[in-house]
C-alpha cells in the first residue's frame, strides 16, 4: 500500500523480490529529496510477520510534521473498493443479486430502462467497468479543471443517464467509468433505506476498527490531513465529487487501510471475508494495466500461477495504491 502527496508509479512485487525496509526507505527520500516529485510518502506492508510502516518526508512544502501511519490522505478512487465491497456483502446477504438491473433498484420513473436493445445494466456491469457507461458524465457545471465534480447532484446524474446512448452492450467491454460507480453507491444506499455515508461506517469501517476512513471530515482527521501538491509541488484544490461520491470521495490513512488488508488475508477476523473473497471470485476481460481481469473493483493481475488484486487512486494532489497477494497472504 502507497500514499503519496504526489503522482507515483507502483511496482508489483511478490515477497520474493519484495524490497527490504531500508530499500524502500531509499526509494522515498530519492523521490522526495532528489526528484522532488512528493512531499511525503507512507509505504505500508502486512504480512505473516505483522504489519509495518515506512514513511518519509513531511505532511506539506509549510508542514514539517513528519508522514506516518496515521496521516490522513484522500485515497481517490480506492473508494471503489470499498463500494464494492458493499455490493459483495449486500449480495452475500441476500439483499441484491449481482445480475440485478440497475434501475430495478432506483425506483425512478426517469430511469424506467438503462442499457441498450434487450441487454440492460446490471449491478455486477457497473462493479466490473464493463456497463458501457464513461468515465464521467457530459453535464458536469463545474469550470474549475481541478476540481471536475464539483456541484454535481443526483438530478444532474439521471439526466444525463436518461439521454445517454450506448454504443455498445451492457457487459461487452471494459471502460473505467466514475459514472458508472456513482450509480453503484446509489443504487446500494436505496436498496438498503441508508445514505452512502452511513452504509459504508456501519457496514465496513467500524467493523474493520477504520475510524479515519470517511468522507465527511472531523476535526480529529482534519488536523492530521497532509496537503495535496501537483506536478510543480503547488497545493492541490481538494474534489467534492458530488453525487459521484462513492466512487472517489474517500479519505483514510495507512494504519486503517492496513487493517482492511489484513481482514482480506485472514489476519484478522471480520464477518466480511466472504464477501471480500467474492470479490475476485467473479472476473471479467479487462482492468488496469497489467491486469488483465477485473473483478469487483479490484484489478486482477495473474502470472506463474499466481494473482495479485490492486487499486489505486488519484484526486487532488495524492497519488495511492493498494495491493495483496492472497497466495502468499503479503
Amino acid at each position: 500500500m502507497l500514499f503519496m502527496t504526489s503522482p507515483a508509479v507502483a511496482q508489483l512485487a511478490t515477497p520474493a523480490t519484495m524490497p527490504t525496509d531500508a530499500e524502500i526507505r531509499h526509494m522515498l527520500v530519492t523521490r522526495v529529496e532528489t526528484q522532488r516529485q512528493a512531499t511525503g510518502i507512507v509505504i505500508g506492508i502486512v504480512d505473516a510477520r505483522g504489519r509495518r510502516i515506512i514513511s518519509y518526508g513531511t505532511m506539506g512544502v509549510d508542514d514539517k510534521r513528519p508522514v506516518g501511519g496515521d496521516t490522513v490522505f484522500d485515497v481517490g478512487s480506492i473508494t471503489k473498493v470499498f463500494t464494492a465491497l458493499l455490493l459483495s456483502d449486500m449480495a452475500q446477504r441476500g439483499e441484491v443479486a449481482l445480475d440485478e438491473p440497475v434501475t430495478k433498484l432506483l425506483g425512478s420513473k426517469d430511469l424506467h430502462f438503462l442499457g441498450r436493445g434487450e441487454r440492460v445494466v446490471t449491478l455486477l456491469d457497473l462493479a466490473t467497468h464493463t456497463s458501457g457507461l464513461p468515465l464521467r458524465p457530459t453535464n458536469l457545471v463545474s469550470t474549475n479543471p481541478d476540481d471536475k465534480y464539483a456541484g454535481y447532484t443526483t438530478e444532474l446524474l439521471h439526466q444525463f443517464l436518461a439521454s445517454f446512448e450506448f454504443d455498445r452492450d451492457p457487459g461487452s467491454g471494459y471502460e473505467y467509468s466514475n459514472v458508472g460507480y456513482g450509480l453503484l453507491g446509489e443504487a446500494l444506499s436505496l436498496r438498503s433505506g441508508v445514505g452512502y455515508r452511513d452504509l459504508l461506517r456501519s457496514r465496513i469501517t467500524q467493523p474493520l476498527g477504520m475510524p479515519d476512513t470517511r468522507i465527511d471530515p472531523t476535526d480529529a482527521t482534519e488536523s492530521r490531513r497532509a496537503t495535496g501538491y501537483d506536478y510543480e509541488l503547488k497545493p492541490a484544490p481538494r474534489w467534492d465529487f458530488g453525487a459521484l461520491e462513492s466512487a472517489g470521495g474517500l479519505r483514510s490513512t495507512t494504519n486503517d487501510l492496513l487493517n482492511l488488508l489484513e481482514a482480506i488475508l485472514g489476519y484478522r477476523s471480520s464477518s466480511l471475508q466472504p464477501a471480500m473473497r467474492a470479490m475476485t471470485a467473479t472476473t471479467r476481460t479487462g482492468g488496469m494495466q497489467p491486469a488483465t481481469q477485473i473483478g469487483l473493483a479490484w484489478n486482477v493481475y495473474r502470472t506463474g500461477g499466481g494473482e495479485i488484486a490492486w487499486k489505486n487512486g488519484s484526486v487532488g494532489g495524492f497519488r495511492t495504491f493498494i495491493g495483496y497477494d492472497a497466495q502468499h497472504r503479503t
